[in-house]
Parts: C-alpha cells; sequence; structure tokens
C-alpha cells in the first residue's frame, strides 16, 4: 500500500499489488468492503477477468504458515456443489511482497447477510419487496422462509457428505442471501478439517449463542469436532429465521431465575416450547407461532434441543431438515392461497351469484339425512385446493425454467469455464506476462518492463522498472523514481516527471505531484489545478469534499470552492444531496449551493438513493424523503 504523504491519506492510496499462486499480478482497493476479526475483504481492480471474485487479506499476526496449509488444502479439496456460489471455497493463494497473506474466492453474490432477516422486524436496509415476500404475517411469506432454510440445509448437506468438514462457527453474518432465496455461505476459512478421525486443521472461533451444550467442555484447538455440532447451530439458524428470535430466549424463574444468557439456557436445555417449559416465567409471543409449524419440522427441533441436549446424535441432520424442508408449508397455507384466488377472481356479480347459489343449497341440505351437511361443498372445496397446488407447481417449475434459459441461453448447458482459466501467451520468451488489456499485455525480463502485442511484438523496449494496469486506456509507467503515464498504443503521454501518480479518474483527472505540489492534470498532461487542501476525496456529482484545519467543504473539479469550510463532516453528492454534520454534531443534507435542504437534527445519516435516505435519531432507525418528511 502506497499512500499519498503530505495530504492526510483521505482516500488517496494507489492500489494494493498482489500475486496469485502462478505468479500472476493482481491489483485490489486499498478500502475494504468487508472486516473481521482476522482479515478483511477486497475488491479486485485488475485484472479485469477476476471482476467476480475477491480477495481476503489476513492481518499481519495471522499470516502464518499453518494457516497458508489450510488455506492450500481447502483449495485443492473443493467439493462438487449443486450450485458453486452455496458455499465460497478458496480459490488460490494470495502472496504480498513474496509472503503468503491470504487467497482469492468467488464474489458471493447475495445482496445482503442473513441477520437482515432473523430478527422480529425485518432490517430497514431490505427494500419493500423483502419485506412483503419475507412477511412472517402471511403463510406466504413464512412458506418462502421455509424455503430459505431447505437452501441453508441443502449447502450443509452438501458439505457434510464429504465426512470432511465441520463449519462450527455458523452465524447469521457468515450467509449471503439473495432476494430469490439463494444463499452464500462466506468466511469458510475457520472451518475445522478432519481426516476420519485424525483432526487436520482445527476450527479457528465459535459463537456461544450457535454452539451446543458440549461446547463449555470442548478444547476448540486439539478436539475432534463431528457434525452434531453444526446439527444444533443450523437448528437455531432455522429457529430465528422462522421466528425472530433465539430457541431459548424467555426469563427464567426458581432455580433457573438466574439465567439470563442464552447460552446459559442452552447448557440447561431450557427450550420454550419443549418440556421445561414450567420454568419460565415469561416465553415472549413470538415463541406461539411454533404452533403453526408442520408437526415434522416441530418434530425437528424438539429432536434438537430437547433429545439432542443429552443425546448429539438424535439431532436432526442436515439431510433431515432437507427432506422435511422440501415441500413443507406453515398451517392454513393452502386455505390463504384459496382465500387470495377466489378473493382476486371473484366480481360483485358473481358475489351475488355465489350467495344464491349458497341459499338453494342450503335450501337443498336441510332435506338431506343428517350426517351429509356440507359434504359437497367440502368436496369442491378439496378439488379446488389440490387443483390450485397442482397449477401453482407447474407454474413454479415453468418459471424456473425460463429464468435458467434467460441466462444461459441453454436450459440444459451451463458454461462452467471462465477467463480466469484463460491461458497466457509468450510465457518461455519472459519472466513474467501480465493479463491482457484488449490486444496489449505488459511483459517482464531481467527485471524491466515492455509492453507488448498478441502476436508477440514488441511495442515499447524493456526500459520500465514499474507499471501499472491499464485503466480507460492508460497506465502508469515509472523509469528512474519518476512517474509518467502511456496511452495502450505505447505512447508516453507525459514526460516520466512525477514524483508521485495515481490512476485517472471517471472525470479524465489524475493526481500528481510535481516539485513537491500535487495538482489534477487532464488525459492530455495539461495542469487542471494545485491542491491547496489537506483532503480531498473522490469527484461524486462535480464535487469533491475538500478538508483543511479540521473544517470541511466542497470544490467543483477546476478546483474552485463552491461550498465554504463550514461543516465538521460531509458525505458525496447523492442525488443533487450530501450529508453534512453542523458545527453542534448533528447531521443534515445541503444542496450545492451549501444550504441546508434538510435540517440538522440526525445522530447518522446515510445517502440519497431512488429518492430516499436511512437515518437515525434518540436510537431509532427510518427512513426520510428529500423533503425530510419520515417514510
Amino acid at each position: 500500500m502506497f499512500p499519498l504523504w503530505g495530504l492526510g491519506g483521505f482516500l488517496f492510496y494507489m492500489p494494493i499489488e498482489l500475486y496469485n499462486g502462478r505468479f500472476q499480478r493482481l491489483e485490489v482497493e486499498d478500502e475494504c468492503i468487508g472486516q473481521g476479526a482476522e482479515g478483511s475483504i477486497h475488491q479486485i481492480i485488475y485484472p479485469q477477468a477476476l471482476e467476480g471474485y475477491v480477495v481476503k487479506l489476513y492481518k499481519d499476526n495471522e499470516r502464518h504458515a499453518s494457516r497458508q496449509q489450510k488455506i492450500e488444502y481447502l483449495i485443492k479439496n473443493i467439493p462438487h456443489l449443486k450450485n458453486e456460489f452455496s458455499v465460497i471455497f478458496p480459490e488460490d493463494v494470495i502472496y504480498q511482497y513474496g509472503n503468503f497473506a491470504g487467497f482469492l474466492m468467488k464474489k458471493a453474490p447475495g445482496e445482503y447477510d442473513l441477520t437482515t432477516l432473523c430478527n422480529l422486524n425485518n432490517s430497514l436496509r431490505l427494500p419493500a419487496s423483502w419485506h412483503e415476500k419475507y412477511n412472517r404475517n402471511s403463510p406466504e411469506g413464512m412458506r418462502n422462509r421455509l424455503k430459505l432454510c431447505y437452501n441453508i440445509a441443502s449447502a450443509f448437506n452438501q458439505i457434510h457428505n464429504t465426512k470432511k468438514f465441520t463449519f462450527v462457527d455458523i452465524k447469521p453474518e457468515n450467509i449471503k442471501v439473495s432476494f430469490s432465496g439463494a444463499i452464500s455461505i462466506v468466511d469458510i476459512d475457520s472451518i475445522a478439517i478432519a481426516d476420519g478421525s485424525d483432526l487436520l486443521f482445527p476450527a479457528e472461533k465459535l459463537t456461544q449463542e450457535y454452539s451446543p451444550v458440549e461446547s463449555k467442555d470442548v478444547d476448540l484447538k486439539n478436539d475432534l469436532i463431528d457434525e452434531t455440532w453444526d446439527r444444533f447451530s443450523i437448528s437455531v439458524l432455522f429457529y430465528k429465521i422462522l421466528f425472530g428470535l433465539h430457541p431459548f430466549t424467555g426469563t427464567c424463574r426458581g432455580n433457573y431465575s438466574h439465567l439470563t444468557a442464552n447460552e446459559q439456557k442452552i447448557a440447561e436445555g431450557l427450550f420454550p416450547n419443549g418440556e421445561k417449559s414450567k420454568y419460565f416465567e415469561q416465553i415472549p409471543d413470538p415463541h406461539k407461532k411454533f404452533r403453526e409449524m408442520p408437526k415434522k419440522i416441530k418434530k425437528l427441533f424438539l429432536d434438537c434441543f430437547e433429545k439432542g441436549h443429552e443425546l448429539p446424535k438424535y439431532r436432526p441432520s442436515a439431510s433431515e431438515w432437507c427432506q422435511n424442508l422440501q415441500n413443507a408449508k406453515p398451517k392454513n397455507y393452502e386455505i390463504s392461497l384459496w382465500k387470495n384466488w377466489a378473493k382476486n377472481l371473484t366480481s360483485s356479480k358473481s358475489q351475488e351469484k355465489t350467495k344464491e347459489i349458497a341459499k338453494n343449497d342450503q335450501q337443498a341440505n336441510s332435506q338431506k339425512p343428517k350426517g351429509t351437511e356440507g359434504l359437497g361443498l367440502s368436496l369442491v372445496l378439496m378439488t379446488l385446493i389440490a387443483f390450485l397446488g397442482y397449477g401453482l407447481s407447474r407454474y413454479d417449475s415453468m418459471l424456473k425454467k425460463q429464468a435458467i434459459q434467460q441466462q444461459y441461453g441453454d436450459y440444459y448447458k451451463i458454461a462452467k469455464v471462465t477467463k480466469y482459466n484463460e491461458r497466457m501467451t509468450h510465457v518461455d520468451n519472459y519472466h513474467f506476462v501480465d493479463y491482457y488489456y484488449k490486444d496489449v499485455v505488459w511483459v517482464l525480463k531481467d527485471g524491466k518492463w515492455g509492453l507488448i502485442n498478441r502476436q508477440g511484438e514488441s511495442i515499447t523496449p524493456l526500459q520500465y522498472d514499474w507499471v501499472g494496469s491499464f485503466k480507460n486506456d492508460f497506465a502508469i509507467v515509472k523509469q528512474n523514481d519518476y512517474y509518467g503515464f502511456m496511452n495502450a498504443q505505447g505512447v508516453e503521454i507525459t514526460p516520466l516527471k512525477y514524483k508521485f501518480a495515481q490512476d485517472f479518474n471517471e472525470q479524465g483527472m489524475a493526481l500528481v505531484k510535481e516539485n513537491n505540489q500535487y495538482s489534477f492534470i487532464d488525459q492530455k498532461g495539461a495542469k487542471i489545478f494545485d491542491i491547496m487542501y489537506d483532503d480531498i476525496s473522490e469527484f461524486k456529482e462535480g464535487l469533491a469534499i475538500a478538508h483543511k484545519n479540521g473544517s470541511v467543504g466542497f470544490i467543483d473539479m477546476q478546483g474552485k470552492l463552491t461550498i465554504p469550510l463550514q461543516f465538521q463532516e460531509a458525505h458525496p453528492f447523492s442525488e443533487g444531496l450530501a450529508g453534512a454534520m453542523d458545527g453542534y454534531g448533528y447531521w443534515g443534507f445541503v444542496n450545492k449551493t451549501g444550504g441546508f435542504s434538510i435540517t440538522p437534527k440526525y445522530d447518522w445519516i446515510g445517502s440519497f438513493k431512488n429518492g430516499k435516505a436511512l437515518v437515525k435519531q434518540n436510537g431509532v432507525e427510518f427512513y426520510i424523503d428529500k423533503t425530510g418528511n419520515k417514510l
């Protein structure tokens, strides 16, 4: 990582340069897109062929030999999965400065992590369509949640079938979910790996409220942990998805009144919907939805939290969950569908006709022998429900086939080869060959870089000490400690005279340093303006945040201060408004003249997207529109 010295390093960092297991160069963004206790996730900038991948970089203290060996084992033992995105395995080792640093993996396609669906109220971050689809108060919403549980169980089942892996640390944060219900399990480098009864690599961590009773006696680093541990974890996960709270939530009484944490109640087997419900002073209402589950689903939960408390082998396997979740429906699911269907299709005129028919049926039924009342109507209703269920099943199948055909062009053929597997050429002539940019590629020989075409013909001499990747047809080159810019035809568009240079941004501007002065230049090398501020951000909607002497304002693309340095902090502009903090520490939204369009009164704010922004006031999150009205 190469910071921009003298500007405080606000957003000006050179990309992090890395190499994969085949010593091909990668560049990732310095700013991470996700972070955990062990490391951070970074977006790949170069090469474009790895657009669908990300890199996990470990912290310095985690970059040890045993970690590298574990990653290499995972790469060599990626199981065959029905959906390659259901569990995200490492696919290549990553090196920095010649040493092990992390790994390459597919980018999980899910828009949100599972925590957004595991609380009583769905997260405000979710769009309205998600709230409707996964509404716990509707039978269809609960059906969608059961489908989501099935997808998770299916992924676990495939991993457990290998007889090698136990996840151990499973929690909602480690599962990405898409609107369709497709899931991706991430952060699996902490998984436990065994060969029969031999522990090859231990689990790195656990989360207590998702861990079974035996966790209190386990030596994580040395004990062999089998899949019965995961069976408990996924049951907790499914309970939270379906009911919005942890399965052991509740207030105990008597000898258990001192137990407040979920892990304490797990240790005692205090499941509020089980035999020990009598030991609860208060059982939260959401637990009552347990009664609406199909009998087989309720039994699986009881087998896990009751029988499995004493004998882990009784906890239902992922395979058992799959079998029972595949076609599971909450109580009255078909009846609800029938009601909605009938409500939508029945006009006011047909309703009157229905009343007339019902009246005639009532008169006719009054003369029938006792015991047959309502039989005809029941038979009709049962027939309609069966027909409707069959029709919905066929319609669902048709939609799935259409979706696959639209995505891949052929229902039966799905391409497995990616650009990442493309072979490099000219490797025998040079010590290193980079990825192609259009029809040119950087090559390295005897410590010097040059540019060649696909036919192997030289475009530039092998004379550069360092070269950057091409972005928008331009690349940074370095020679004798000075930087300049080259286009994809091999022409130096600027002299190599800068002590620092950054790639051209989307606006065609590049940051450079010459004679101890930072400036922006255009793509012809002409100076646009000198930077007279401590820090500036990237440009959004034609303006950039400027910092000087602890105050914040905005400059335009010619360097003019268009909004004075009058705020404590600010966010970039989005949809014509930017978040800004006043002198009292409150956030509001300013327009491009610098005036507050929305009064500063919030503790925290997001940016506007599709006409609304998430804000926080007095500990409560909610959305507002561009006039400041609560949505």
